[in-house]
């Protein structure tokens, strides 16, 4: 067998060289091909940078000059553009000047000469000063021509001619306030037009549907629009631009709707101030005093219902809260550079955790230990936190729920360092919300848990389950308005409470006696879940309940149980923090 394969290949020798010259001749073709191939693609790639380089500075100029009333360039470099004139914009002034890329929020795939301020090089950027048409000095050619300019689609013999130029050749508008793509209550916006051509008759201008008047120099108009609080408008809405009735060049040209650079002014609801204490956008003050207890609602129903006065009625509109000054926030937490584990096998750790001792009595240790502690889990397979428990108060797996907590504890406390305090539920939490009606008791802890993220409105704030750190700070506030909170038999719903309904459960918000700078059922009614975690499965609960004395069970008490057990005792409270 092996004779009879070595003749065979023998006798095939001579096609054999044959097929070998066949075969170097086509692929000699094919790498001339290939090689063609990738020069026309290396010339399309260029071309299309060339012309994304003069779109991008065409807008850009054109912006700047609206903006400063002068262009980007240098003046005493005049550079001579040495290309026909049927390859030129007819209206050119012929003052051709390199663009100051500088002064522009650009990024260029060329120009190499503009970044350097090179202006010696033929890879450069100019713009004639009188049509604002923006040339590449060097050119990019492609199929045998060459191009300097933008042209429709940059097909060739298609340049500018004087009768097609829009009237209105640009149209920017932007506010004077700290974003200039945003404006809220106050400030002012500001709309520029630049025209092509003189005009014949004035445009009329709307800036939000109201008839602004235009202060004209030359062919660039101003005018100006203040914000008012009857604007009508959403938070997120743009401003409308309205611009119609312009004449020149012998036409009238249709109305224009938008800015046609840039992206135009949005507006957003600014934060207000009430004795320095922010309330935020999408809420309204209701009443109340930084000392006796700032009350807010999301409800615009419910806006300056008692302005100024202490005590804030009960029944409003909206959900409420309670605001709780901390002056010191440093004095609540710790930081550790390296970070502290927390308990399990997450792998997450903190860098801050909340105090021992903020208030008499309650200390706290490390997390990761069995003591109470936060941030931290409680994996305890029984009754503690598990992936599926985990998943019931909104976090994906527990892990999830171990960074969550470490990171949402981090910004509480960023929030209290900027804004000095934090707002806390006005009721227990119920099944209306942070209103008036029967405590959502009797539901385990990662049910409250996830019900007491759902309470935020708009952007700026968060609401979650009230922390133990949180729960102290109030303890402390309230102390200095002389609540008693080691014993609040007079001002809470414990048995030995002498106001009527007291010794039983009853709606939260039921008596006014139970109200301590305008925050109900603080002490007694129910006991009210935290944040807070105890041993290997359990959490932490505050506050006492009907069933309790004041002394046995106060304001300030602290016990702990299963998160997982529903207790008809034990309801919770949320707190609302701003996002820093």
């Amino acid at each position: 067998m092996r004779l009879e394969m070595h003749k065979n290949l023998k006798s095939e020798k001579g096609v054999t060289l044959i097929s070998l010259v066949v075969t170097i001749v086509v692929m000699m073709i094919l790498v001339i091909s290939i090689t063609s191939s990738l020069s026309t693609t290396t010339e399309l790639k260029r071309f299309n940078e060339v012309k994304e380089d003069i779109v991008t500075l065409t807008e850009e100029v054109k912006v700047y000059y609206l903006n400063n009333g002068t262009l980007p360039i240098d003046t005493s470099t005049k550079i001579a553009l040495n290309i026909s004139s049927d390859m030129k914009n007819v209206n050119d002034g012929g003052n051709y000047y390199p663009i100051k890329t500088d002064l522009l929020d650009v990024e260029l795939n060329n120009g190499e000469g503009n970044k350097q301020k090179n202006y010696t090089t033929n890879d450069l950027y100019v713009v004639d000063d009188v049509s604002l048409t923006v040339y590449y000095v060097n050119g990019i050619t492609i199929n045998g021509i060459t191009y300097y300019t933008l042209t429709d689609d940059f097909v060739a013999g298609n340049y500018y001619k004087k009768t097609d130029l829009p009237i209105v050749a640009s149209v920017t508008m932007q506010s004077n306030g700290s974003n200039k793509n945003k404006a809220t209550l106050g400030d002012k916006v500001t709309l520029r037009i630049i025209t092509n051509y003189e005009l014949t008759q004035t445009p009329t201008v709307k800036i939000n549907n109201t008839e602004v008047t235009v202060t004209w120099n030359g062919t660039i108009g101003t005018a100006s629009y203040t914000i008012p609080a009857d604007i009508g408008l959403a938070e997120g809405d743009k401003i409308a631009v309205n611009i119609s009735s312009q004449q020149a060049d012998g036409r009238e040209e249709g109305a224009i709707t938008d800015v046609t650079f840039g992206k135009g002014v949005y507006y957003y609801v600014a934060d207000s101030k009430v004795e320095g204490v922010t309330i935020p956008s999408g809420f309204v003050y209701v009443g109340g005093t930084k000392a006796k207890g700032i009350v807010i609602s999301d409800n615009v129903a419910d806006k300056e219902l008692d302005k100024g006065k202490e005590d804030v009625r009960r029944d409003l509109a909206g959900n409420q809260w309670v605001w709780v000054p901390v002056e010191t926030p440093s004095s609540l937490y710790t930081t550790v550079d390296a970070g502290v584990a927390l308990t399990g096998s997450t792998g997450v750790k903190t860098t801050k955790y909340t105090n021992s001792g903020i208030i008499s009595g309650k200390t706290r240790g490390l997390p990761g230990s069995t003591t109470y502690r936060e941030p931290d889990i409680a994996p305890e397979s029984t009754n503690g936190d598990t992936d599926e428990r985990a998943k019931t108060a909104g976090f994906s797996s527990l892990a999830n729920m171990a960074e969550t907590m470490v990171s949402e504890y981090e910004e509480m406390i960023a929030s209290l360092e900027k804004y000095k305090g934090f707002y806390i539920g006005r009721y227990e939490l119920t099944a209306n919300g942070e209103k008036t009606g029967a405590t959502q008791a009797g539901v385990n802890w990662y049910t409250q848990y996830k019900n007491c993220t759902t309470l935020a409105v708009g952007t700026k704030v968060k609401t979650r389950m009230i922390w133990g750190l949180q729960w102290d700070a109030t303890c402390k506030w309230l102390a200095t308005s002389n609540f008693d909170i080691t014993n609040s038999s007079k001002w809470g719903n414990h048995k030995d409470n002498t106001a009527n309904g007291a010794g039983s459960k009853q709606n939260t918000g039921y008596s006014e006696s139970w109200k301590a700078n305008n925050i109900y059922d603080f002490a007694g009614n129910c006991e009210e879940w935290t944040q807070e975690a105890r041993y290997a499965g359990t959490r932490a609960y505050r506050g006492g309940d009907y069933d309790y004395s004041g002394s046995n069970c106060p304001a300030s008490g602290r016990s702990y149980d299963n998160p997982n057990g529903p207790y008809g005792y034990v309801g919770c409270r949320p707190t609302l923090y701003l996002i820093p």
